[in-house]
């Protein structure tokens, strides 16, 4: 009796405590989580390129979406983003940064002659996806042949290598319970091929068979003994390869089974203590769908949860012991609902040449698409992923994704392939550790406002100098100048707004701060992603093909160059960054002095020159606000670089000054504050010979990449029929706005080659619910 009441008591206090523990695991797990997601925010870039395949000469445009990683509404927290072309050595062939303006930017890359022929990685990122892995950059595959070289071999010689992988459910290949493995056996680009495979065990005993259900990936399952030692026999075609299979380990494993309706997690651990408490927590980037604790009953638990309540696209479902350790985890996937209809029209399907063409674009919502119409000539691989399928799916899997597409499809075993894809390539963004531990991982701030230039101060010891105030300015007519103070490691970050094509720039330390000097930094991320490229290989019956894209390529460059290189004209704003001057004096209006010293004594007003004892001239600058004269010199700027001394103005040439401005209050740039301003600016902008301080720096900056404008003939209009149209890109668009009551109308006339054209459309709405269209037409 006293056994049964005891018992009683225990089961009580269990049925008290799960719920309690439940809690207290839920508020402990969940607050850390949503706490650094909170200081985490994830971000997707998707960018639209008008094909894939493309000669030394010819232009890469593209069209660059950003979107918040959840739910993939346009995102404008960045208003730079970072383009790069990496050759197979991951050197940069080609670096851009392109201005965005809410979360959507476009650009072109124009590929030069001396670029050779290869696969090459076209990736993009932001400042502040800098702060976590590059295998989450957006990385495209792009193939270039510079038909310019005579030195030109497409076949390949060798035999792609064999790489297989296996991946056990949950992390772990854990002795006595089944385990079922995932597995990919590819090529070196990632490619599945189609294999042969037997494990074996350390007596070459055959424990299973198996073979891929779709580019390479497949599954299957057997109980290994703690004692087991294990390979893989992979047989394909004439390669033969022996893999190493994971050790075996004792502890935990989870299994995911799924039915109509619901979604099953089991939890095995063969030696676990009785009713030891394990927890499962699920998530989709920054959203927590479950989190739940259970306790361990003849060694095993199971977890249910209804697929209703599962997020849609890619969740991560981890196993926590009692004492928050994560010790399994793998993915889950489910197809989303939603898509945004793009119904493409064309006015016919068969055109001549220089004909007009009309397609009409439709959708359901208000949405911002790009648009490209090009030849195919079987030149390039048709393996694009478009964007619905790139942000719900190949954004969150490390590793290249083969036919993205079909993963979204209806086929029969379209659930099994999804499945033996979250096996196989699986990651997370975080690691735990960084969550429990709440350990800072920001180094990188979003460009939310402009472009960051960074950079690092040091003292006379060149060691990294905190609490240093350094500036930037744009030399030219436009004053452009910004100051940040340096962190714990000497380094700062500038933030310059209107930088746009290459201009000169000075970095210097102001101030007390003058004896340090300033190294600019790197904006472009040296951290890479883990990608193989390959040679290029195109087969020798391409040889024709490849000859006539070149030739139309030559005849562009001849009869349309200057159309080719027309840039689209640049808005920047003109007015200074300390605004409208309280005093402006334009010195072309008064009588001209040949000695600065004239000129300021007699035309500038606001101002108090004075010549010290030691020969030294002084200005004070009138205090307007408060009636009195500043005890401190101000700040001056000559075509925007501030000048330490006034004698290095006072000593310059007036006649090469155009103006004069004078700020008649307290300034407050950043960290830095000035007893008002004054602004001289020559004719030119450029200094007008004006020698530098040598501890300046002085370089030629990059800016935000100049817009080109596409080009694309009008035959509506006279135009002279000898000239040849041999372009192989007929349209480009990647500013295209549509709503649901306002279908887009876009024109544009066939060159002169005959063949299939295809018609790609890439969007997204407002909501964040993204889709593509895509059709063919013929040329006659």
């Amino acid at each position: 009796m006293i056994l049964k009441k005891n018992i009683l008591i225990f089961f009580l206090l269990l049925m008290w405590l799960a719920p309690h523990a439940q809690e207290k695991f839920s508020a402990t797990l969940t607050e850390k989580f949503n706490d650094y997601s909170r200081k985490n925010v994830t971000e997707k870039l998707f960018v639209h390129t008008d094909r894939a395949f493309y000669l030394a000469g010819e232009i890469v445009w593209f069209k660059i979406y950003e979107v918040e990683g959840l739910y993939h509404t346009p995102l404008p927290l960045n208003r730079v983003v970072y383009v790069e072309l990496l050759d197979k050595n991951n050197q940069p062939i080609i670096q851009q940064k392109i201005s965005m303006n809410n979360g959507f930017g476009n650009g072109s890359i124009f590929l030069p002659a001396s670029i050779g022929t290869g696969t090459y990685l076209f990736r993009a990122y932001t400042n502040w996806m800098k702060n976590f892995s590059a295998e989450y950059y957006f990385q495209k595959k792009i193939s270039v042949v510079n038909t310019f070289v005579k030195r030109f071999n497409p076949t390949p010689t060798e035999l792609p290598k064999m790489v297989a992988t296996f991946f056990p459910e949950g992390g772990n290949l854990v002795a006595g319970v089944d385990n079922k493995i995932g597995y990919k056996v590819s090529n070196d680009t990632g490619q599945g091929i189609d294999f042969a495979g037997c494990l074996i065990d350390e007596r070459n005993d055959t424990i299973a068979r198996f073979s891929p259900l779709k580019f390479g990936m497949g599954s299957f399952s057997f109980t290994p003994s703690l004692q087991g030692r294990y390979k893989a026999l992979i047989k394909a075609g004439k390669q033969r390869m022996l893999v190493d299979f994971p050790a075996v380990v004792a502890g935990y494993s989870m299994k995911v089974k799924t039915t109509s309706d619901k979604v099953k997690i089991s939890v095995f651990h063969p030696s676990a203590s009785a009713n030891e408490p394990v927890s499962v927590f699920i998530h989709r980037h920054q959203l927590v769908s479950k989190a739940e604790i259970k306790f361990l009953k003849n060694d095993s638990v199971s977890f249910w949860f209804a697929k209703s309540e599962m997020p849609e696209g890619i969740s991560h479902i981890t196993l926590f012991t009692g004492d928050l350790q994560p010790v399994c985890e793998r993915l889950y996937f489910k197809k989303p609902s939603s898509r945004l209809p793009v119904d493409l029209q064309l006015d016919k399907l068969v055109y001549s040449t220089r004909e007009k063409v009309t397609l009409t674009v439709r959708t359901n919502s208000k949405a911002n698409f790009s648009a490209s119409v090009y030849r195919l000539d079987s030149l390039g691989e048709e393996t694009d992923v478009h964007i619905a399928e790139y942000l719900w799916m190949t954004s969150d899997l490390k590793g290249f994704v083969e036919s993205p597409d079909y993963y979204f499809s209806s086929d029969k075993f379209v659930e099994e392939a999804q499945d033996n894809l979250m096996l196989t390539q699986g990651w997370r963004r975080f690691a735990w550790k960084d969550i429990i531990d709440q350990r800072p991982m920001i180094h990188f701030p979003p460009e939310y406002g402009g472009h960051l230039i960074q950079a690092t101060i040091r003292d006379e010891k060149n060691e990294p100098a905190a609490e240093a105030i350094g500036m930037v300015s744009v030399v030219g007519k436009n004053v452009n100048l910004t100051s940040a103070r340096s962190d714990e490691k000497g380094e700062v970050f500038f933030e310059i707004n209107n930088l746009v094509g290459t201009k000169k720039i000075v970095l210097q330390t102001s101030g007390k701060d003058s004896l340090k000097h300033i190294e600019i930094g790197n904006v472009f991320s040296e951290q890479y992603a883990s990608n193989t490229l390959l040679d290029f290989a195109l087969a020798a019956e391409h040889k024709k093909n490849l000859l006539s894209r070149s030739v139309g390529l030559q005849a562009q460059h001849i009869y349309t160059e200057s159309e080719i290189k027309k840039i689209r004209p640049t808005k920047i704003d003109s007015i200074p960054f300390y605004g409208l001057a309280t005093r402006r004096f334009l010195l072309d209006d008064y009588t001209r002095f040949p000695v600065m010293e004239e000129v300021m004594r007699e035309y500038v007003s606001g101002l108090m020159v004075r010549k010290r004892a030691d020969n030294k001239f002084r200005f004070r600058v009138l205090d307007e606000p408060n009636q009195t004269i500043f005890s401190e010199s101000p700040l001056i700027l000559l075509d925007g670089v501030p000048l330490s001394t006034e004698d290095e103005i006072m000593n310059f040439d007036p006649v090469r000054v155009k103006r004069i401005d004078v700020i008649n209050q307290k300034y407050f740039l950043g960290p830095a504050v000035f007893s008002g301003i004054v602004s001289y600016t020559t004719y030119k902008g450029d200094l007008g010979g004006f020698q530098l301080n040598p501890k300046c720096v002085v370089l030629d900056y990059d800016g935000l990449e100049l817009e080109r404008e596409f080009y694309s003939p009008n035959y509506s209009e006279k135009s002279d029929p000898r000239i040849p149209d041999f372009r192989s890109l007929v349209y480009w668009n990647p500013t295209l706005e549509i709503n649901s009551t306002q279908p887009k109308e876009i024109k544009f006339f066939t060159p002169d080659l005959p063949g299939t054209y295809k018609v790609v459309a890439e969007g997204v709405n407002e909501n964040g619910v993204a889709g593509s269209g895509v059709m063919i037409f013929r040329v006659e």
